[in-house]
């Protein structure tokens, strides 16, 4: 796709779960994947055949992990981290919870959602800050240890979100659409910055 003296990046979203079909918010709740999202994750690592992934990192919880694990099983690669840091918002009392019933028991944090994501501070959970600074730490290191080659990263449309706007210097991009196991391309200079090129759903 491109020469070989850049940090090439595949961002995923992990595959489907049982709460994502039901609508559910599942923060840091450790749910697995559906059959619908084993299939995704297969779908996703097909279309990395051939790239030479060089490691693979991931959400450590297992909707992540499991997708990850897949695609590691279709693109041969031996690298594989686990990482906490890559983690979706924790969402506290609203995880099990549809927008709907959120809503009904939380109004404010249901308005803040829809109208000021990042000042939302769910109850018991982590506000959009933490989630930030906890997804830049992670990016920094990961530029640390990877300043070119190609790399996977599987996480969670939170991060992913707040990942595009990080690599653009713009806020996080809250309204795109990440189909489950839609995959993002990036590529990189040495050091990181700004992408020299960005593919969105792949």
């Amino acid at each position: 796709m491109e020469g070989k003296n850049l940090l090439r990046v595949f961002l995923v979203r992990h595959g489907e779960t049982a709460w994502n079909a039901r609508g559910l918010y599942q923060g840091h709740s450790n749910i697995p994947l559906n059959g619908k999202g084993r299939q995704h994750a297969r779908l996703a690592g097909q279309k990395l055949v051939g790239e030479g992934i060089s490691h693979i990192y991931t959400s450590d919880l297992r909707r992540a992990r499991e997708t990850a694990a897949i695609i590691q099983e279709q693109v041969g690669c031996r690298k594989f981290t686990l990482r906490e840091d890559l983690r979706e918002l924790n969402f506290g009392a609203l995880e099990g919870l549809t927008f709907a019933e959120v809503a009904r028991r939380f109004p404010r944090q249901a308005h803040c959602l829809l109208t000021q994501p990042e000042k939302f501070l769910p109850p018991g959970g982590e506000n959009v800050s933490a989630l930030t600074d906890r997804i830049r730490e992670g990016w920094k290191d990961i530029l640390l240890h990877n300043s070119t080659g190609t790399i996977v990263v599987v996480t969670h449309a939170g991060p992913i979100r707040l990942l595009l706007g990080l690599w653009l210097n713009r806020g996080a991009f809250w309204n795109l659409s990440l189909p489950h196991c839609g995959i993002i391309y990036a590529s990189f200079s040495a050091g990181g910055g700004y992408p020299r090129s960005l593919i969105l759903n792949l």
